[in-house]
């Protein structure tokens, strides 16, 4: 079984005296852009963090029936989540939530899509590298994960920078020589 990998996008960018670039913007280019392909999202899963940024999630996970495990909540494809449920959820992947909201695709050219809108894609790392605690990265692993097969997932740091995509190693391979 093929070793899932991680892909981390930046606007930070040593060249910008600033530190980062103006884009891609959370509110102007990231969440059109899930609105835009919200047919191809076939899930919407928010997972209840440790620490400060993922006490924030609980109050949504309440709203769902559908869990993958006790920390992991399946909101379904993003084109079918109401209107109210649709803004908590944006709150919890930009300005509320740190890697809180995940979404699945396998649409290998959404994925690529979405890595055009930076100006630079980083490099692919191992799972142990993404900035959760070990107890999360075992419950990402656990409820999605181990169910990933060749679909990509996709979420965003605290403000939407970073971005990741978790997939097995040949697909982000493809992703970042697309």
């Amino acid at each position: 079984m093929e070793q899932t990998k991680l892909l981390e996008l930046t606007a930070f960018s040593k060249q910008n005296p600033m530190g980062y670039d103006d884009k891609p913007d959370f509110t102007h280019d990231l969440w059109p852009f899930l609105n835009k392909h919200a047919s191809s999202i076939t899930n919407t899963y928010v997972l209840e963090t440790s620490g400060l940024l993922g006490k924030g999630t609980a109050e949504v996970m309440r709203l769902v029936d559908r869990r993958i495990e006790s920390h992991i909540a399946d909101f379904g494809s993003l084109d079918t989540i109401d209107e109210k449920l649709t803004q908590q959820i944006r709150l919890l992947s930009f300005y509320g939530g740190h890697l809180s909201v995940w979404y699945r695709t396998k649409e290998l050219n959404v994925a690529i899509e979405f890595c055009r809108l930076w100006n630079q894609v980083g490099e692919i790392m191992d799972l142990k590298d993404l900035p959760l605690d070990s107890k999360d990265i075992e419950t990402l692993t656990r409820g999605l994960i181990s169910t990933l097969g060749t679909d990509i997932l996709l979420s965003f740091g605290h403000d939407g920078d970073p971005a990741y995509l978790l997939g097995n190693s040949s697909i982000l391979q493809e992703i970042t020589r697309a």
